[in-house]
């Protein structure tokens, strides 16, 4: 089976691609390199998702595809979705490029952020069964990523005592979950860094306007057809999504 090929059919209106051992298995190179194929067919990239770092893998990071990042408040038909999910994040957009190639420190890549901004990653999947999925697969997939929402920008990003940070996201008005600190993540920054590192070093560099997301701060939660969605960040603001019927 030609993995890219079959992924990117499904992003198109295809059948979800089977995750499964009979489909052989797949290499965190062969994820990347899907990923990458995928972009490009899709007509590049706009952010990426990012994810801490996952030890041997280092730190995890999928394309978010260009005209898939809109302002708060979006919209995304619902039709087409296998799944409608979401999950409130931390985004950061970058001002300033980061060369191809190059592995900067720290502070070269927060130096480079124009701003922060309340994030909602909208989420989807392209393979299946996509929960039982190995980790591979679900990298092949782009993280079962559909979309990202930047929401209201805020300016304490580099001083804000990240643990303590409370956030919420709701669905027509009704809590559907909540969360102090970044799950397991820490500051949303070291996923920043550790991304946009990764990103420069390996997959081609990053230009101005493109943002990053960190991660979620209560986990990928799915929500009904024609839903009204709004993650909150206790003194940072809000971001809005809708998913039509």
């Amino acid at each position: 089976m030609d993995m890219s090929a079959a992924i990117i059919a499904a992003r198109q209106g295809g059948p979800a691609v089977a995750a499964v051992p009979a489909t052989g298995a797949v290499s965190v190179a062969q994820a990347y390199a899907a990923q990458d194929a995928t972009a490009k067919a899709m007509g590049g990239v706009a952010a990426w998702k990012g994810g801490p770092d996952a030890g041997a893998w280092g730190a995890l990071a999928s394309p978010i595809m260009t005209g898939s990042v809109r302002p708060s408040p979006a919209v995304y038909p619902a039709p087409g979705f296998r799944i409608v999910g979401v999950e409130p994040e931390i985004a950061f957009v970058f001002g300033t490029a980061l060369a191809a190639g190059t592995a900067p420190e720290a502070e070269a890549i927060l130096n480079a952020v124009a701003s922060a901004h309340i994030a909602i990653e909208v989420c989807d999947t392209r393979i299946e069964p996509w929960r039982d999925a190995a980790k591979e697969w679900k990298l092949a997939d782009c993280q079962a990523n559909a979309g990202l929402v930047l929401g209201d920008a805020f300016q304490d990003w580099r001083t804000r005592d990240w643990k303590t940070q409370a956030a919420q996201i709701t669905a027509d008005g009704k809590v559907i979950g909540q969360g102090v600190g970044s799950l397991a993540h820490g500051s949303p920054l070291d996923v920043l860094v550790a991304v946009a590192r990764h990103i420069a070093r390996d997959r081609g560099g990053i230009a101005p306007g493109t943002a990053i997301t960190t991660g979620s701060w209560c986990g990928l939660l799915e929500v009904p057809r024609g839903a009204q969605v709004v993650a909150s960040f206790a003194g940072l603001g809000e971001a809005k999504v809708s998913f039509p019927a």
